[in-house]
Order: structure tokens, then C-alpha cells, then sequence
């Protein structure tokens, strides 16, 4: 942007400033992947956060982009919800990203897959880079995704390079949903706790009676609406629906932190608590 400023200036503050100028003239700010609460709007340890930065002007408008929910409504008075994406709108990104149209020339195999992958636009954005790059067709990836757990977790853990980023960055669809994670564990604990649960049991139509009961009903419905915050977790009425993949993701997490065992064991003592007896 050649904004001048001294050497010992901190640049956050000197693009506050030119962008706050009204000669600086029409511009557009993003702030993308606003997912950590403390880095936007503050903390102890960084007072005002990032929003301290952000510059006031009448020609100029901020866009953030975030997982949370809650973030949204902390940082912007409108908000837009990017729904999921419709079978046909799926169809597209995968027929616009494989060139090789021979390797998704089976309908019924393509719809398979899409569902498969539970229609994210990411899932489907690596899984065709997957078949480019190897050239497989769309029944041999279904073949991994269906065969052993480790494949499945290989699959999910392909990087692939990401031209919207800076020069050289990958993502993997495994690796956006582990930040997630552990931000949900660093800001919300019952969240978390649930979450996990969660991962051990059949990941749909969760009847919300059968979660761990936590100390109030205001911290189940905030924990709850956490998790469907980042959109890990839907809501029918009184029952909670897990995405597969986040499912296996979510156990696969817990197994890498040295949890699983001991996950496993307090969602048993949890179900067994719900058994009837005989008394």
C-alpha cells in the first residue's frame, strides 16, 4: 500500500491511520479466518484486540469471515450465514475443479461422494485435487474412503495448495477442523466435554437427554449453541446431528492428545448411567 511510516512505528497502527483518512480514498479491509475470540475483540493480555486497528471511515468497509458465530455477532451489526451447500451446487465446484471429466463421468458415483463428504466445499476441493493428482477415479476414492479408519484419516490429511493464502500455504481438511477443536477446548470446556462425548456414540439423532448433564441449563444451551456455532453440530428439535467426517475427525483428534481412552471411558460410565435398573 506504500503507506509512509517510521521505522519503529507498529504497521497495524499506521494502516489504521491512512485508512481512517478520507484521502486514502474507496477501500475494502477483510479480515479472514476470525476465529480466535481473544485475538479479535481482546483479552488481559492484549487489551481491544484486534479491533483496536481497525480504521473509521465513511469510504471504507470491513468484511470478516469466521467459524464462530459468536465472533459474527460481537464484531458486526449484519451478519450473512453461508449455508451448506445443495447437491447441484456441490456438482458444480467438482465438475469445475476436475479437469479430467472422464474420472467423473458416473453420476450415481459423483452424488455417492458428494454425500460422502457431507457436501463441504473443502472436503470436495481436496478430494479433487486427490483424483487430478493420481488420476483414480471417483469409485477407487470411494474405496479408500470406505476402507480402513487410517485410510480414511490419510485421505482427509492430504494437503493441497491454497491460492487465496500466502505464497505456499496448504490446508487440509483435517487441519482446519483440529484448529476448531482446540480453540473450542481453550474457550469453552462444557463445549468441549459434549464434543467429545459426542465423538464416541452414533453421530446422529443425539437425543440432547443423553448428553452429560452439566451444572446449569444455561451452560448446556451455551455449550450446545457453541458447537452449532462452528457448524460441527446441527439441531432437530431435541436431538443433535454430528457430520461423519467431523465425527471420525473429532476421535482421531482425541487419540493424538492422549484423550481417547479416557474419553471413552467417561462416555461408557455416562451411557451406563442411563440404563434402567432394577431398582
Amino acid at each position: 500500500m506504500k503507506i509512509p511510516r517510521s521505522d519503529d512505528e507498529d504497521i497495524k497502527e499506521s494502516v489504521r491511520q491512512y485508512l481512517s483518512w478520507e484521502a486514502a480514498g474507496p477501500w475494502l479491509l477483510v479480515v479472514d479466518n476470525a476465529d480466535d475470540v481473544k485475538l479479535v475483540c481482546g483479552s488481559r493480555d492484549a487489551l481491544g484486540g484486534l479491533h483496536r486497528y481497525l480504521p473509521q471511515s465513511e469510504n471504507g468497509r470491513i468484511v470478516f469471515t469466521t467459524r464462530s458465530r459468536d465472533i459474527a455477532l460481537r464484531v458486526a451489526e449484519e451478519t450473512v450465514k453461508l449455508d451448506e451447500f445443495s447437491l447441484s451446487e456441490a456438482k458444480t465446484l467438482m465438475e469445475k475443479l476436475v479437469t479430467r471429466k472422464d474420472l467423473i463421468n458416473d453420476a450415481g458415483s459423483v452424488n455417492e461422494l458428494l454425500h460422502e463428504l457431507t457436501l463441504l466445499p473443502l472436503a470436495i476441493t481436496q478430494a479433487a485435487a486427490y483424483l487430478e493428482r493420481n488420476e483414480v477415479s471417483i469409485a477407487e476414492y470411494l474405496r479408500l474412503l470406505h476402507g480402513t479408519e487410517k485410510d480414511m484419516v490419510d485421505l482427509l490429511s492430504e494437503e493441497l495448495p491454497d491460492r487465496t493464502r500466502y505464497k505456499e500455504a496448504k490446508i487440509a481438511v483435517a487441519t482446519t477442523w483440529v484448529v476448531s477443536f482446540k480453540k473450542i477446548r481453550e474457550l469453552d470446556r462444557n463445549a468441549a466435554d459434549l464434543f467429545s462425548f459426542m465423538s464416541q456414540i452414533e453421530p446422529k439423532s443425539i437425543p440432547q437427554s443423553l448428553l452429560p448433564e452439566l451444572n446449569s441449563e444455561v451452560q448446556s444451551v451455551s455449550a450446545i449453541g457453541t458447537l452449532c456455532g462452528y457448524a460441527f453440530v446441527s439441531r432437530r428439535d431435541k436431538m443433535l446431528d454430528m457430520h461423519s467426517l467431523v465425527h471420525l475427525a473429532t476421535r482421531i483428534w482425541l487419540r493424538s492428545e492422549g484423550l481417547e481412552t479416557q474419553t471413552t471411558e467417561t462416555a461408557m460410565r455416562r451411557l451406563a448411567g442411563c440404563l434402567p435398573t432394577d431398582d
